[in-house]
């Protein structure tokens, strides 16, 4: 399949499978008409339940991990269009997501199952090395791993929602990994996933207590919570907070949260010193955003329990629903513009 031009849309979902008591059938990778929602080509790969994918740039390959298997897929377009397995290698008892080094160097993997992250190095076709794979296991009795942020070399941020903590790393010049320390957070606030603003502050979007907490990094001291807010004005008991993407607006940087339970994406602006303003909230379309992404001034989301992945276009920061791509059980979903 020739690269899609940039009026097109990449975009891959991962389905939760009969595994897991999904009706998906595991990776898809879909090109789309950007003006019509048109799907213009797709390709299938099956597998059991990936929880996550991740995918950086046009003719690289997508990555998705199995929450039942541990396996870390690599899939790449074949020379017939179709989606082809290149490696498969075990990276954790339940992993949950999938971080890419924008330099595309390695990938981080974070396991649910009891809170280990695992570094994957990549050599340049963006393949794992052999040997290349660096575990740490997690940070004691009830550790978790949700998701992880990579920031620079010096320092990239994992969530453990289990200890209610953040944990750093620093990768160097020779790929050899480090932890670098641990940042407590409020107990019982469930820190889920995070994001990174222009301005270079990270944004965590807890699962419990249903706030975003603003941190700033800085190499002599780590990270330093300097504000924290409420994801909804009057949110509900059933609030679950999944995801958290940051975007830049006229100048302004827009946060878009996306809340299980009441099935909102909330936008949210960020002042000066990183306190976070309720400017809007759009229904997801669907029942359970698990995940979102945004590519450009396009937002998707993916609706697991609906069977949709719902596309949003942003009005000055706002999301307004634009098309529906059906989907079974997505549980994730990463897009790009090539």
């Amino acid at each position: 399949m020739a690269d899609a031009p940039a009026e097109r849309h990449v975009v891959w979902v991962g389905s939760y499978t009969a595994d897991l008591g999904g009706t998906g059938v595991g990776v898809s990778r879909l090109v789309l008409e950007r003006s019509a929602g048109t799907i213009i080509d797709g390709t299938l790969f099956r597998c059991n339940s990936p929880a996550f994918v991740a995918a950086a740039r046009a003719g690289g390959p997508g990555y998705a991990v199995e929450e039942r298997t541990g396996l870390l897929r690599t899939l790449m377009v074949g020379s017939a269009g179709e989606l082809e397995c290149v490696d498969a290698r075990f990276v954790g008892r339940q992993p949950c997501h999938v971080a890419i080094d924008p330099a595309g160097r390695f990938l981080v993997v974070s396991d649910w199952h009891a809170g280990g992250v695992t570094f994957v190095h990549l050599d340049e076709g963006g393949v794992p090395r052999m040997g290349g794979v660096v575990r740490f296991p997690g940070g004691g009795h009830g550790s978790r791993a949700h998701a992880a942020l990579v920031l620079d070399d010096a320092m990239i941020v994992t969530t453990d929602p289990g200890l209610d903590r953040l944990r750093v790393w620093s990768v160097n010049d020779a790929g050899a990994v480090a932890a670098r320390g641990d940042v407590d957070l409020p107990t019982g606030c469930r820190p889920r996933h995070l994001t990174q603003d222009a301005q270079g502050r990270v944004h965590v979007l807890t699962e419990q207590s249903s706030e975003v907490l603003t941190l700033e990094p800085s190499r002599r001291h780590g990270l330093a919570v300097i504000a924290s807010s409420p994801v909804r004005a009057n949110p509900s008991p059933a609030d679950s907070p999944s995801s958290i993407t940051s975007t830049i607006v006229a100048g302004e940087t827009i946060l878009h949260a996306a809340v299980r339970g009441s099935n909102v994406l909330v936008s949210l602006r960020s002042n000066a010193q990183g306190a976070l303003t309720i400017i809007g909230e759009t229904p997801t379309g669907g029942d359970e955003p698990r995940d979102h992404c945004l590519v450009g001034d396009r937002l998707f989301v993916a609706n697991r329990r609906t069977n949709t992945v719902g596309v949003f276009d942003l009005k000055q920061g706002i999301p307004k629903h634009a098309f529906s791509i059906p989907a079974g059980t997505p549980a994730s979903v990463a897009a790009f513009i090539p």
